[in-house]
């Protein structure tokens, strides 16, 4: 069983608070701004806003980003223990990549032991949002179809990547996996696993330093449109109750909190 929502998972809490929601299955070849759909429990990726560019250099370097790293967050995020929900990240990461360690991570979880992550190398790329409202202006309302009007479409102006994370499951599990992420292909991976239950209680998969990162959270905005002008809501009310306090700082915006997102490829109409 998969579990997708946990509001007391301290991993996922954690990135929450930075204004990152986790996704399902890292992927390769996501860079910022990618037009996104919501629907559900997944994000549906339409586009990346650069294609809708064409004949406009001026705007297509604008959204033009390099890596920095992301050295306090890879700290932080070491520092916080999952729950069953960080598992079921776990899980579907290892499941997707084919590996025969699954099985004893998935029993050392029955057994109740604690699952703790901890991301290597770990890089951010962004696109601030008051940027990305200014290319937006040059983009006609109706490429985005009737899903604007429902507040559907997400822009990603985020991405946060990792090339290893680091797995402790209890006592009860001991192994590596090694992976060279082959970019920009989704899902093309060399794989090596080991493991064995010599009472140790660490896993690590990850790609060379020659390698593209993989994405593993995103920072999204939902986009508006009224009067004629777009509108990006990235950040959410102060506060916690229904009305916000005087004073306190904004919220990240955030679909949902304590939420895993899966990303699914349509490219299709909105």
């Amino acid at each position: 069983m998969t579990f997708r929502r946990d509001l007391k998972d301290e991993f996922i809490k954690y990135l929450n608070s930075k204004g990152y929601m986790p996704i399902l299955v890292p992927r390769v070849g996501l860079l910022p701004p990618t037009i996104y759909r919501l629907e559900g429990e997944r994000y549906i990726r339409q586009a990346d806003l650069v294609a809708w560019l064409e004949g406009r250099p001026d705007l297509k370097a604008l959204l033009k980003t390099t890596p920095r790293d992301a050295t306090d967050l890879t700290k932080q995020m070491a520092a916080k223990k999952g729950g069953k929900t960080s598992f079921s990240l776990l899980d579907k990461i290892i499941s997707f990549f084919g590996s025969a360690v699954a099985p004893k991570l998935e029993a050392a979880a029955d057994a109740g032991d604690d699952v703790k992550f901890s991301f290597k190398d770990c890089q951010v790329r962004e696109v601030v949002p008051d940027t990305v409202i200014t290319v937006l202006n040059a983009v006609p309302s109706k490429k985005f179809g009737a899903a604007l009007n429902a507040k559907k479409v997400h822009i990603a102006c985020e991405y946060l990547y990792a090339r290893q994370v680091e797995i402790s499951v209890g006592k009860t599990f001991t192994g590596s996996i090694n992976l060279g992420v082959d970019a920009p292909g989704v899902g093309r991976f060399d794989a090596e696993a080991h493991a064995n239950s010599t009472g140790g209680e660490s896993a690590s998969y990850g790609s060379d330093g020659s390698k593209d990162p993989v994405a593993i959270a995103f920072r999204v905005a939902r986009v508006t449109f009224e009067n004629k002008k777009y509108e990006l809501e990235w950040d959410g009310p102060p506060g916690t109750g229904l009305l916000p306090r005087q004073g306190a700082p904004k919220k990240p915006y955030l679909s949902l909190t304590g939420q895993i997102y899966e990303v699914a490829d349509d490219f299709g109409a909105l």
